[in-house]
């Protein structure tokens, strides 16, 4: 693809030429070849729509607020919110050969591995612990779980408030979709004091079987 800078001569061009295609997005011109579209079922097609599929089940199940501040980085490069959202984790999952992903963006901090789960007292639960950090009393944690045989499956999620006192670590117990199941979690951390997220941490448990 080749980008197009407007002279006094030519102020816009669009359509088919030959074997170029001229457009514009966003407000800036564009050329790239003509190709006639078809339906590839190639492994490389089919592992990239699996990719976006995720990233789209992600951003659904994000809150409001990260799509601000995904709106407010954007706007220096000309781009969504949504577009940055998508960047930045199809350029994380590309680079880690599709190992699960956080809903990370470049406004939240890189995982850590500091978070930890175990089986909890009950069916379907799981006892999270992590090292104190930005994850403190008063903040909102969103637990995101997804099969571990099946990746790339977003699952359902809990929203919990930090109760701990914040002194040496933090820990709480949540309830899974489904008990005996091995999870990929997540942990987006949302900050009460300046209403931003801050951090995401990753682990992987095993649910409580029933009785």
């Amino acid at each position: 693809m080749a980008l197009i800078t407007p002279s006094v001569l030519i102020s816009n061009i669009a359509g088919k030429a030959g074997s170029v295609v001229f457009s514009r997005w966003k407000g800036r011109g564009y050329v790239r070849k003509h190709v006639i579209p078809t339906i590839s079922m190639t492994q490389g097609h089919i592992d990239q729509r699996n990719r976006v599929g995720k990233v789209v089940m992600w951003w659904h199940q994000t809150p409001s607020a990260l799509h601000l501040q995904c709106k407010a980085a954007a706007e220096s490069a000309s781009i969504s919110g949504w577009n940055l959202f998508a960047r930045d984790n199809l350029n994380a999952m590309f680079a880690s050969n599709d190992e699960p992903i956080a809903p990370l963006t470049s406004l939240v901090q890189p995982i850590n591995d500091d978070l930890e789960g175990e089986a909890g007292t009950n069916p379907g639960e799981i006892d999270l612990t992590w090292t104190h950090g930005e994850a403190a009393h008063g903040d909102t944690v969103r637990v995101y779980f997804e099969p571990s045989d099946t990746p790339r499956q977003l699952g359902d999620l809990s929203v919990s408030v930090v109760t701990g006192t914040g002194t040496q670590s933090e820990s709480m117990t949540v309830m899974a979709p489904a008990a005996a199941v091995e999870y990929n979690i997540w942990m987006l951390v949302y900050n009460a004091s300046d209403q931003t997220y801050s951090v995401a941490r990753k682990c992987q448990a095993t649910s409580k079987a029933g009785t």
